[in-house]
């Protein structure tokens, strides 16, 4: 992501850096996360199929109300709450690796993921159990439900560390950030004239400081998802956050780029 220049200062060599961003996007996927992920999809597609042959049973059923009938809703409404928990199962595989394999998220962030995705996988095996005991349309609606319920607090889940996991690297990136404007302002000491340089290098050293401050509360506002609270207003206020940081990072990249210009003039 950065991009190092050497140049000749007073016969001195002095490392400098032209600083671009490129923050919040990983362009690294191994290929064992690309195949988790085309498993989740396969399911996923499945998943939609069972759905349609369920409809198919209950509109059947709807027409001609018959023992055989309503069995069919049964057998098909289980097929489909099955199809939907192994979607999800295999969604969480896939971002439990996709956490694994990231280079940029800590163990403490990776831990946090293992941990949650090992307790949703438990809820999904326990009402997989509870599926497979359904005998009646009352028990499939009742088993629906809870599923509804459950996937709520994965979702939640899943938000806060997802959010907890982009405050960390974003945070990498202000720590690059501040190392590449500390070592320009280093080099800007040996330039006479240097007002102007000094001035983009002050102008990107405020505006880390303000995302730092933004990326302290996305993490305030992330740990504040919670089932029971307000979850989604919570995500979103958290989302805010990291975009302003995002925006500032940004304009601190482009005043190193600017003061980087005018050292090599």
């Amino acid at each position: 992501f950065f991009i190092s220049y050497i140049m000749l200062i007073k016969n001195k060599i002095i490392p400098v850096f032209l600083i671009s961003i490129l923050l919040l996007q990983i362009v690294f996927i191994s290929a064992s996360v690309s195949d988790t992920r085309q498993n989740w999809k396969d399911l996923k597609q499945i998943s939609k199929d069972k759905q349609v042959i369920y409809k198919q049973a209950q509109q059947k059923y709807q027409e001609n109300q018959s023992l055989e009938n309503e069995q069919e809703v049964i057998d098909t409404g289980k097929a489909t709450l099955n199809a939907a928990l192994n979607e999800v199962e295999a969604w969480l595989r896939w971002k439990t690796l996709e956490a694994e394999e990231n280079p940029f998220a800590s163990q403490e962030v990776k831990q946090a993921v293992y941990d949650d995705v090992n307790a949703n996988i438990a809820k999904i095996d326990a009402l997989r159990t509870e599926v497979n005991a359904v005998s009646t349309r009352a028990e499939l609606g009742i088993i629906f439900i809870k599923m509804i319920g459950k996937y709520l607090e994965l979702l939640t889940d899943v938000m806060r560390d997802s959010g907890k996991m982009w405050v960390h690297i974003a945070n990498t990136r202000a720590d690059k950030l501040t190392d590449y404007e500390q070592k320009l302002r280093d080099a800007a000491q040996n330039i006479n004239d240097n007002s102007a340089i000094i001035k983009y290098l002050d102008d990107a050293k405020s505006q880390i400081e303000s995302a730092r401050t933004a990326l302290t509360n996305a993490q305030n506002y992330y740990e504040q998802i919670r089932v029971g609270g307000t979850p989604l207003i919570k995500f979103s206020e958290a989302n805010q956050q990291l975009n302003k940081a995002r925006e500032e990072m940004l304009k601190a990249g482009n005043n190193l780029r600017q003061a980087f210009k005018l050292m090599i003039k």
